[in-house]
């Protein structure tokens, strides 16, 4: 019975296997036969389409055609047999493409609502609705007339402007519209997201089973290669044991496996175990993590490179290590042939750019401490709101407005009363500080590429150091102005000194022009590697000015110096340095620095807060800053004139000591903090900056070097600062005593590593890359640092000058003036009155200038000092000396003075015979000066 039963079952599971096959292969022929169907439905529809707008553009198309035509003018206008027309046409390429009828009854209701509000919305209003709806008249003009909504258009206008009149039947025109479009795409969206919703699941666990089979294949033939070996004897002993342990189990024998989640996640992990059996020996290749890149470009409406917005748009993605996963296109073919998604599947592009910006608005009236110079609004917050009196406000225009047209007037010399007294200093104006408009905004360099510039860079270093067994990595990358830092990170039991010798190395690998290390960096257990750009990218000047940093600086004194190699703004304070040394080669940047410094002093302090002594021997550098109201003196040219400016600074710094001890105050800023109290004269800081110290030295070095290490010790308290600046950092023009009483250097590109130790005690400038690359080193800093100092240019300076000048007048100190010619002749410097004075002093420029005399038959002291190179103090007494000697005639107003004598005559003149007037040797008129 039971075998009998068996095979009745048998029997049976057959039958119904016949069964579904054939009923699978009849539903197949129906299928493409309602496919043939559906295929000439939509030809038909694409021709019935495409001859009505045809039959609407031409003039003869035939019996059909123009009967066509004229039913359709009739009936819907041409707009609406245009519409009607493309209508058939999307309809048949829908029909073709979707290989099915259009069987959706409410799509076809709406597209019709939609064409006949159209066509209604061009006749609200018309002028043949008074005709009346089914008047002759009105069946006539239409086929005569040609209409953009035909009878029906016509016959819907009336209807819409007699119930709603002409507005409200847009209105409702409109709202259909809408509504229509609604019913049409609602369900079309959200079926098309199931549909990829779906597909994105299948897709997922098409890929997880192919990463399976290929791990299964790969162990596979692994084990196969190692029990050849085995067999064959060229495996050590006890190898396949361990490849035994080191294999993966199969991830699915895990019962806490519940989702699809966890199953990619075993996946990963034994695909991650496999590549770790491939050599149980060696040590475990740990995953190449990407530094982190950081740009310097920020702020200053210059475009920087977003890396991970650049990512997600190019899609590039470099990983040192790959994981070998299946091809997209493998996995969409499998989904196509499992499932039959064809007509599902299609490309779509999401948008991974998302940018959150908040706009903040302010009501009421917003007080001027928010509002920067150029009348836009700062970026930090504001917490208080301040209401402005507007009659206060005019009030004070008018009033600066008078005091700038009365400046003007006297700087014209067209005012005679208060003209006079603001020029002599005895009515002082409000100094206007200048505005950050006048200076340029520095130009941005391409950044195309710099992502994988830096990532190659990032390999090229690693793989350098392992060849040379260093296991080392790179953190974090920082992209400056001029260099790029790499900040390494080693492993433990590695020297330092190891890397820092293949300095080299290094180099070579990068193809750099030379490298730079720190190691370590200050703060961090790293070693900095600066690598030079290819491009250096200028620091405008203007974009410090205009930082946060420099305008919320409290100090007088703040400098805008420039970047460091992260990208911050550094901002010093000389009142706290408290003095500056400053040295570099010849077009590294030292003149700019010094432009800089005192632009910066112009832009964040008045004359009666800061006062400046310029001394610049070159004659060139300075003199553009003559006339500022900052300036204590004129700008000091002769070198030993300025070494009496420097023991006038010494004795001032004395006498302020004392009145520090009158009022029982330490320093400056208590001093003032009293007089604010008892509105009694406050104190100025003076910062006297010399462009070149070698040629100070090189004149009187002993006076020079006693009052600059004097000054250095003790003129802190006293508000007297030191920028000193050099272009020959050698020990004889720096010496010991300087260095040791200036413990803030800046140093620029210079020639050698033993200039690089002279003024920074350590090697590394001589490997600057000069244009404002420089090494910082403020006092109490462990190490210096690397920054790109400010670039302002010559034309920018002049535009600055020229607007303080607009509104200031030069506020020169007579007191000081006298004071330093009293100190000169007190101190005995070559070129004093004390040497004048003497009955046997002859200037060692007299045969120059008595030469120049004879050649050109006229003298004059401005001659003197443009062809000589020398004060107008001392050509002053070279041309009184030739007066003296009846050689030039008396002054004559501003004329040059004329020459009396001819040189024939001078020298049978007795007063060349004297030698106790002229020593021998003193005069040689025959000696050519050009």
């Amino acid at each position: 019975m039971a075998n009998k039963k068996t095979t009745a079952r048998k029997k049976n599971s057959r039958s119904t296997k016949t069964t579904r096959t054939s009923k699978k292969q009849m539903e197949q022929e129906l299928y493409k036969k309602k496919i043939v169907q559906n295929e000439v439905i939509g030809v038909v529809i694409l021709f019935f389409g495409i001859f009505m707008l045809y039959s609407l553009l031409s003039k003869d198309s035939g019996v059909f055609g123009n009967n066509l035509h004229n039913i359709s003018m009739f009936l819907f206008g041409n707009v609406g047999t245009a519409l009607i027309g493309a209508a058939f046409l999307i309809l048949g390429f829908y029909v073709i493409s979707r290989l099915k009828p259009f069987k959706e009854l409410i799509t076809l209701i709406c597209v019709t609502v939609i064409i006949f509000n159209i066509m209604a919305a061009f006749n609200i209003g018309g002028e043949l609705l008074k005709y009346g709806a089914f008047s002759n008249q009105l069946f006539v003009s239409v086929l005569n007339v040609v209409t953009k909504g035909g009878i029906i258009g016509i016959w819907l206008g009336g209807i819409y402007t007699t119930l709603l009149s002409e507005i409200g039947g847009y209105i409702f025109i409109a709202t259909s519209i809408i509504v229509c479009l609604i019913l049409i795409f609602k369900d079309n969206i959200a079926l098309y997201k199931e549909d990829r919703k779906a597909l994105r699941l299948k897709e997922k666990e098409v890929k997880m089973e192919l990463r399976e089979e290929r791990l299964n294949e790969k162990l596979i033939k692994r084990e196969e290669e190692i029990r050849k070996q085995a067999l064959e004897g060229k495996s050590k002993p006890g190898f396949f044991p361990a490849f035994r342990s080191k294999l993966p189990k199969n991830p699915y024998d895990a019962k806490s496996i519940t989702t699809d989640k966890d199953k990619e996640e075993v996946l990963d992990k034994w695909e991650k175990e496999y590549k770790e059996s491939k050599n149980p020996f060696k040590k475990k290749a740990e995953k190449r993590e990407e530094p982190i890149i950081k740009t310097y470009y920020r702020g200053d409406q210059g475009s920087f490179i977003d890396f991970e917005e650049e990512e997600k748009k190019t899609g590039k993605k470099e990983n040192i290590v790959t994981e070998e996963k299946p091809n997209k296109e493998e996995i969409k073919n499998r989904v196509r042939k499992e499932q039959g998604l064809d007509d599902i599947i299609k490309e779509t592009e999401e948008s991974q750019d998302k940018t959150n910006r908040e706009i903040e608005r302010t009501k009421n009236f917003i007080s001027p401490k928010n509002i920067n110079d150029e009348g836009f609004m700062d970026n930090e917050p504001i917490e208080h709101v301040e209401k402005i009196d507007l009659s206060d406000i005019d009030r004070a225009n008018k009033e600066q407005a008078e005091q700038l047209n009365n400046i003007k007037a006297a700087m014209e010399g067209k005012s005679n009363n208060l003209n006079t007294s603001l020029v002599e200093g005895k009515e002082k104006v409000p100094y206007v500080f200048p505005k950050a408009s006048l200076l340029k905004r520095a130009d941005r360099r391409n950044n195309k590429g710099e992502r994988d510039r830096v990532l190659e860079n990032t390999k090229v270093l690693e793989e350098t150091l392992a060849n040379f067994k260093i296991g080392a990595r790179v953190t974090e990358v920082s992209i400056g102005p001029t260099v790029t830092r790499y900040e390494l990170e080693l492993e433990p039991g590695i020297k330092v000194s190891r890397v820092v010798g293949l300095q080299d190395n290094l180099a070579m690998a990068l193809a750099a022009n030379g490298i730079r290390m720190e190691a370590p960096i200050p703060g961090k257990s790293a070693i900095g590697i600066e690598v030079p750009n290819k491009e250096v990218s200028v620091v405008g000047f203007r974009e410090i000015v205009e930082d946060k940093k420099f305008k919320d600086s409290k100090s007088k004194l703040s400098i805008a110096l420039g970047k460091n190699v992260t990208g911050d703004m550094v901002v010093m304070d000389i009142a706290k340095l408290p003095h500056l040394l400053i040295a570099g080669a010849t077009g590294s940047g030292k003149s700019v620095c010094i432009n800089a410094i005192i632009n910066s002093i112009l832009y964040h302090a008045s004359p009666e807060e800061v006062r400046l002594i310029l001394i610049d021997p070159k004659m060139v550098e300075l003199n553009v800053y003559e006339g500022i109201p900052h300036l204590l003196v004129p700008v000091e040219t002769d070198p030993n004139h300025a070494a009496g400016a420097l023991k006038w600074a010494e004795k001032q710094m004395k006498i302020r000591y004392d009145l520090f001890a009158q009022n029982r105050v330490r320093d400056i800023k208590g001093y003032n903090k009293k007089m604010d109290e008892t509105n009694g004269e406050k104190m100025a800081q003076w910062v006297i900056i010399i462009d070149e110290l070698a040629d100070l030295m090189m004149t009187c070095a002993s006076q020079v070097e006693s009052a600059i290490c004097r000054l250095a010790q003790l003129a802190r308290a006293a508000g007297i600062h030191l920028v000193l600046a050099t272009q020959r950092p050698s020990v004889d023009v720096i010496t010991g005593l300087i260095k040791a009483n200036i413990p803030s250097r800046i140093s620029f590109a210079v020639s050698s590593q033993i200039d690089s130790r002279t003024i920074l005690d350590m090697a590394g400038a001589e490997k600057l890359l000069g244009r404002g690359d420089m090494l910082y080193a403020p006092v109490g800093s462990n190490a210096p640092m690397r920054a790109q100092c400010a670039y302002i240019s010559d034309e920018e300076v002049e535009e600055v000058v020229k607007f303080i000048k607009k509104t200031q007048v030069p506020n020169y100190d007579e007191d000081a003036i006298k004071g330093i010619d009293t100190v000169a002749v007190e101190e005995n410097m070559p070129g004093s009155e004390k040497d004048v004075n003497r009955e046997d002093f002859i200037d060692d420029k007299f045969n120059d200038a008595l030469n120049i005399a004879f050649e050109l038959g006229e003298i004059s002291t401005s001659m003197l000092q443009r062809r000589l190179r020398i004060g107008y103090a001392r050509a002053g007494r070279i041309v009184d000396e030739l007066e003296q000697k009846g050689i030039v005639s008396a002054p004559e107003g501003s004329k040059p003075r004329k020459v009396l004598k001819k040189r024939e005559d001078f020298f049978s003149n007795s007063v060349v015979e004297s030698d106790e007037v002229y020593p021998e040797g003193t005069l040689d008129i025959e000696e050519e000066i050009y």
